[in-house]
């Protein structure tokens, strides 16, 4: 059985990124993708620079296409179940479910996150989200400017920061949260900036889709909204495989990477792209994808100058 240079886990961003920088350096590497990257839902993708406005699967579509050149990339489209490392070798084994055991010196992470649309208890999320449900107003506030803005939000400390910021792009802000984290976030200077608040769940999602046009709440009244900012439950996919690895996780939940590489506590694992950062874009994600396989790619090198 062949033992590749790298597996790169993920196929979006992150992942492409770290395989373009191996290819480039004339690793052999593996990029086994699942398919299923969270921004699958949205239409467009912005603030990235030569590439505004363009569908995020194109994207990943041409770049996937530029790799194929280099002869010793490998693409496989599989879902992951099995991670483990070797005792004997410090070899990594991943197990997939249609293409058995893969086996590489160097593991980087870019697994991505699950941000819970299908699991979330809100009715017809999953018809708006990416488009007109949205976690991230530089990604997509330009296009909502000056429209009915809601915001979604539970915890204190976010909305200290999400009130202010989408305040720049919308003056008719309209705030879902409980009572404790309005109370402490301040009532009245909410009132003051003419800034409505509601206690009650969302429970609903109406519109034309995927142009939201209201929200529903658990009261049964209906609030018109031209978008919803909210972040649901992200989770790292794989969690459960990584974690018994014996990679760390921080409290965000996400995982602790080292700069500027992106390394992890784990010799020879790297992470790269959403399930490492919570600040979530491609160009985020290609920045540290390109690290991570600099970072391996030099490892590579290093250990092949010792042994030569």
């Amino acid at each position: 059985m062949p033992i590749y240079d790298a597996i790169v886990i993920g196929g979006s961003a992150a992942g492409l990124s770290a395989t373009m920088s191996l290819s480039r350096a004339l690793a052999n590497v593996v990029c086994i993708d699942s398919g299923r990257p969270c921004n699958r839902w949205t239409s467009e993708s912005h603030n990235f620079i030569t590439h505004d406005g363009e569908n995020p699967a194109h994207i990943k579509s041409v770049a996937r296409e530029q790799l194929e050149k280099y002869e010793r990339t490998t693409f496989i489209d599989d879902s992951v179940t099995i991670l483990e490392k070797r005792d004997v070798d410090s070899i990594f084994k991943v197990v997939t479910e249609q293409n058995g055991e893969i086996l590489g010196k160097y593991l980087i992470l870019a697994t991505g996150v699950d941000d819970g649309v299908e699991r979330s208890s809100i009715k017809g999320i999953e018809r708006f989200f990416g488009n007109s449900v949205i976690h991230c107003p530089y990604c997509h506030g330009y296009e909502f400017a000056g429209g009915k803005a809601g915001l979604f939000l539970q915890n204190p400390v976010l909305l200290k920061h999400m009130i202010p910021t989408l305040y720049n792009w919308n003056k008719d802000l309209t705030v879902f949260s409980s009572i404790d984290a309005l109370n402490e976030f301040g009532i009245d200077e909410l009132k003051k900036k003419g800034i409505k608040t509601y206690t009650e769940p969302i429970i609903k999602l109406n519109g034309d889709a995927p142009y939201l046009k209201s929200v529903t709440l658990a009261s049964g009244d209906q609030i018109d909204l031209d978008v919803l900012y909210t972040i649901l439950d992200p989770i790292v996919n794989l969690k459960e495989q990584i974690t018994k690895l014996g990679v760390e996780f921080g409290e965000d939940g996400l995982i602790k990477t080292e700069k500027p590489f992106q390394n992890t506590n784990i010799s020879g694992v790297f992470a790269a792209g959403d399930c490492q950062s919570f600040m979530r874009s491609l160009v985020v994600s290609t920045y540290s994808g390109q690290m991570a396989g600099v970072g391996v790619a030099h490892s590579l090198q290093v250990s092949q100058w010792s042994n030569v």
